[in-house]
């Protein structure tokens, strides 16, 4: 069985389609290229920003590396012969901070990079000129063991420090690297990350510069991760960013589409009228507004009238009889009731039904004789009067 579809619900569907491919690219893409870090230089990442060759390229020098996520103060109280590389921290804490100079004052050795650490040692505070997002390249200027077997190093200096016996590299006047003993340990500070990253490792000499920042294989170097993001897969990735919204956005419209485009093919049913007959909603409605109005009078007037028309339909009486003829008229079908008994209530609901001042009381009394009346003469069943009362 073929099934035709709408050609405004195959419109719909082509573009609910398009958006959900579009929306799954995007994500795949963010995730291929960053891994879940952006633009941070993470050992994890494989983006051009990220660090991830450079730590490979130790391990394959044969350097005892590995990734450290702990805080600062979880390092190793015997820090001697220990490197810690701190790549472009996003936040440091006051405490942190505190727990890296206590380090590098045990004998600890930092490779740090960006501006992030003038928040650690305020007497080594970094010039910042205006920021050069081209790479440049600085050349050595005084014999360093930063500078051994590196003739250029390739970079973009986000800012500078003042030349001295620990700035080894210059360029434009610039001096991008400074190194500096702080208690028994040494701090390598280079003005940007640049060098270790995945697209800059391989150009001028920036490998070496790594290497000697480093130092022999002998020591243990801890490259640091507690200060970056942790990876992100595409779920992951997803929850922590807007595209949710899009997807369930997108997903409710699906439904949306789904259980709109179903009707199309449910089973047909016909509509069920409902029986208003013998709903007793506009009694209810009159009767409260009557009451609300206190014109009882008027309801019971109403009631006597369809009574009057009853007997001229069932007993052939003409519209004008008086309260004597409809009497008269009754009397043969009541034979336990007398026809002045009968023209006395007959009397009794006119005169009520012309009194604008008839309580509510009297006008249930006289309305209770009038449907018991009424059953008698088979006009109404008693359920049907229970009921109205009720």
């Amino acid at each position: 069985m073929s099934l035709s579809v709408d050609p405004s619900d195959r419109k719909l569907f082509i573009v609910l389609g398009g958006l959900l491919c579009a929306v799954l690219a995007a994500l795949i893409l963010i995730s291929f290229l960053g891994n879940g870090y952006g633009g941070i230089p993470s050992s994890h990442s494989n983006s051009s920003s990220g660090a991830r060759a450079a730590y490979l390229l130790l391990r394959r020098l044969g350097y005892p590396v590995r990734r450290w996520t702990e805080p600062p103060s979880q390092l190793p109280s015997a820090a001697t012969g220990v490197v810690l590389v701190v790549a472009d921290p996003e936040v440091i804490h006051p405490q942190d901070l505190s727990r890296l100079r206590e380090f590098v004052a045990r004998g600890g050795r930092v490779v740090a990079t960006g501006p992030m650490f003038s928040l650690a040692f305020e007497r080594q505070q970094p010039i910042l000129p205006a920021i050069q997002f081209a790479w440049k390249r600085y050349h050595p200027v005084r014999v360093s063991p930063l500078t051994r077997g590196v003739r250029s190093i390739l970079l973009s200096a986000t800012m500078s420090f003042t030349a001295d016996d620990g700035t080894p590299f210059r360029g434009g006047g610039l001096y991008p690297i400074k190194e500096f003993r702080y208690g028994r340990g040494t701090v390598v500070w280079w003005a940007s990350a640049v060098p270790l990253t995945n697209s800059a490792i391989s150009r001028a000499d920036n490998a070496e510069l790594l290497l000697n920042s480093v130092g022999n294989k002998s020591r243990q170097v801890l490259w640091d991760e507690y200060f970056h993001t942790p990876p992100q897969g595409v779920w992951s990735a997803t929850a922590n960013s807007s595209f949710k919204w899009v997807l369930l956005q997108l997903g409710l419209l699906a439904v949306l589409v789904c259980f709109t485009w179903s009707r199309h093919f449910g089973a047909v049913r016909p509509l069920q009228a409902q029986d208003r007959h013998n709903s007793l909603e506009f009694i209810d409605s009159m009767a409260a507004l009557f009451a609300k109005a206190r014109a009882s009078n008027t309801a019971l007037a109403i009631v006597y009238e369809d009574f009057r028309a009853s007997l001229q339909r069932r007993l052939g009486m003409r519209p004008g009889s008086s309260v004597q003829e409809l009497a008269a008229a009754i009397r043969p079908l009541l034979p336990n009731r007398s026809a002045r008994e009968l023209q006395g209530l007959l009397e009794r609901v006119e005169a009520a039904a012309a009194n604008p001042r008839l309580d509510n009381r009297q006008a249930n009394t006289i309305l209770n004789e009038l449907h018991r009346l009424q059953i008698q003469l088979g006009f109404k069943r008693k359920e049907d009067s229970d009921a109205a009362h009720h």
